[in-house]
């Protein structure tokens, strides 16, 4: 009976054993998987905050050019810049102040050009951090936003036109 008895002690000892290697292995896992969290969390931080950076960077070049918007009356405390540079071919509108908007509508870039149709541009929300890059269109001599349903249109309301910025001759 003394061999009996130290088996099952033994065999019991086992158990506790592989008992707490596999809930430290669980619990490793775990442990592996918040890392892994973190780390996407951190990636998606990085790039965001890279984009932003990307962003204030393309404002300080030399070729850029910064034109205030000219605010309709029916849009007066209106207060926004673009930011133009026909270098980089690119364009950013820095929001200081919009219209509130309904659920259901969307602020809208429109290309002016002579004898042309308003071409239908960039379609946004204000944006959180205050700037957002809007198309960069070629041979515009005007842009203007509107607010217009969600989604945009191919035409502007012209009774919700919020502003203009002449970029002729730049």
């Amino acid at each position: 009976m003394g061999r009996g008895l130290l088996a099952a002690v033994l065999g019991a000892g086992l158990l506790v054993v592989s008992f707490f290697l596999v809930q430290k292995n669980n619990t490793v896992y775990q442990l592996q998987q918040v890392l892994n969290t973190q780390r996407d969390s951190c990636d998606q931080s990085t790039q965001a905050l890279n984009y932003q950076l990307d962003l204030l960077r393309q404002l300080t070049y030399p070729e850029n050019k910064i034109l205030p918007f000219q605010a309709t009356p029916g849009y007066a405390s209106t207060d926004l810049y673009l930011h133009y540079n026909v270098v980089t071919k690119r364009s950013f509108i820095q929001v200081r102040n919009l219209p509130a908007l309904a659920a259901n509508q969307s602020f809208q870039l429109w290309s002016l050009k002579p004898n042309q149709a308003p071409a239908p541009l960039t379609v946004f929300d204000i944006p959180s951090n205050g700037l957002i890059e809007v198309a960069f269109e070629a041979g515009t001599d005007t842009y203007a936003i509107t607010i217009e349903p969600k989604g945009g249109r191919e035409t502007p309301t012209l009774e919700n036109l919020i502003g203009t910025v002449s970029v002729a001759g730049i």
